[in-house]
């Protein structure tokens, strides 16, 4: 399975979280990892993706006010911006700051699925486990 048709973005700031992000997808799928706002915006503006994982609080910072710059919140603000519109999952432990950012894009006009999924919930790891298996068997139907 070496074709790398699924490009999935993830706005993390944990290294902990992307090793976890890397042994779920790193074989199957073509990952691009911001760890800041501004990194993010960059690199979601420099292409198109088929997932988006996105964290509220970055810099090492918890519970973050969704005003400040460096938040998945500015991140998920630029999202409307773009004519694509991947699936969203929101993995912030910060309730407030994932609800402003899944308000943000629903109430923006997003046009795709936007979930709030709290990283290693069982919920996260079951959606985790379904998308990596619908990206596996896409690989295997296009080898």
């Amino acid at each position: 399975m070496t074709k790398k048709q699924t490009r999935i973005f993830i706005l993390e700031d944990s290294e902990d979280r992307i090793a976890v992000f890397e042994s779920l997808y790193g074989e199957v799928a073509e990952l691009v990892i911001a760890r800041n706002a501004d990194e993010g915006i960059s690199m979601l503006n420099g292409g198109e993706f088929d997932l988006v994982f996105l964290d509220h609080d970055l810099g090492g910072e918890v519970y973050v006010d969704s005003s400040e710059h460096n938040t998945g919140f500015t991140v998920a603000k630029n999202l409307l911006k773009r004519d694509q519109h991947p699936i969203v999952i929101i993995h912030s432990w910060n309730y407030h700051g994932a609800r402003n950012m899944e308000r943000a894009l629903v109430e923006g006009g997003y046009r795709a699925n936007v979930s709030y999924l709290p990283f290693n919930t069982p919920e996260f790891i079951q959606i985790n486990s379904d998308i990596k298996g619908q990206i596996e068997e896409k690989c295997e139907n296009t080898a």
